[in-house]
């Protein structure tokens, strides 16, 4: 995702770093051998660089390649903040549909990663901008253009012990689309040392505000969610969330078994008074 996102950065930033940067297109899109791959190829890393850093917030990008074609590489990209580094991206691939950013659409066949490293999550940043809760019900980002992501996928993410407690390897495939409010995701989280899998699918509409959600995780004993909530005897996991509804006025059910008996099932509940999102839950089972 943050790969498309850079990518429509580069359309979308365009016309503003050419205004700064006199010629920068034209020395990018000539037809003749002046300029080899290389130096364009640099050319669209500064570009990237430039748009997406900021304060606490360095974007370093090698080997970028084919941006101007229907397939795009990226030999790495890192994001780091006062603390150092705390993202890298690494044999990163873009198949996507490039004329459709001329129809506000970003349209991607395949966004794919050899690797993916966090660390750590990066350094909170204070602000007095921040929406108080009464502020509004949830939205989704209302984007200039559309975005259309059929296969998401990363052969081997690492995750430090800082981002869930625990040091983590995973891989993970899915899918993602956003337009006009509405939006998709789906995305499969699977462990490489084979004990545990993640599988979200959910969908929400501002217009509607009906949110469909279907989570489970599966976990062999002595895994993350049993180690996190202090199971006695660290048992294999089995949870799962499920429910389609408003969001004001929405129901989840709530089902979670240990070494394949139910434990806590049920259901939980949200409503709406003066404007303030309430919750509650009717669970039950042998805890």
């Amino acid at each position: 995702m943050r790969f498309a996102v850079l990518l429509t950065a580069v359309c979308l930033a365009g016309p503003a770093f050419a205004q700064n940067e006199p010629g920068f297109f034209d020395r990018l899109f000539r037809s003749d051998q002046a300029e080899t791959d290389e130096d364009q190829g640099s050319l669209l890393e500064q570009l990237i660089e430039d748009q997406l850093s900021g304060s606490g917030r360095q974007v370093t990008v090698t080997g970028f390649q084919g941006a101007l074609s229907g397939a795009a590489t990226l030999d790495s990209l890192t994001i780091a903040d006062d603390d150092g580094v705390w993202l890298t991206l690494k044999d990163a691939e873009l198949d996507w549909n490039r004329g459709a950013l001329f129809s506000g659409r970003v349209e991607v066949a395949k966004l794919t990663a050899g690797e993916i490293l966090l660390p750590r999550l990066p350094a909170s940043e204070t602000t007095d901008d921040a929406p108080t809760p009464e502020a509004g019900g949830f939205q989704l980002p209302e984007l200039p253009v559309s975005i259309q992501i059929d296969e998401i996928a990363a052969e081997r993410v690492e995750l430090g012990a800082p981002v869930i407690g625990t040091a983590l390897e995973v891989s993970t495939a899915g899918s993602l689309s956003l337009a006009g409010g509405d939006g998709t995701a789906k995305l499969t989280v699977t462990r490489l040392d084979g004990q545990g899998a993640v599988d979200f699918d959910a969908a929400y509409s501002n217009l509607s505000e009906v949110l469909s959600l279907d989570l489970s995780l599966q976990e062999a004993a002595n895994g993350i969610l049993a180690n996190t909530l202090g199971l006695p005897g660290r048992p294999s996991v089995d949870f799962q969330i499920t429910g389609e509804a408003p969001i004001t006025a929405y129901t989840a059910d709530i089902r979670l078994a240990t070494d394949a008996v139910d434990r806590l099932t049920g259901q939980v509940s949200t409503f709406e008074v003066d404007q303030t999102l309430g919750v509650t839950a009717a669970l039950s089972g042998d805890i």
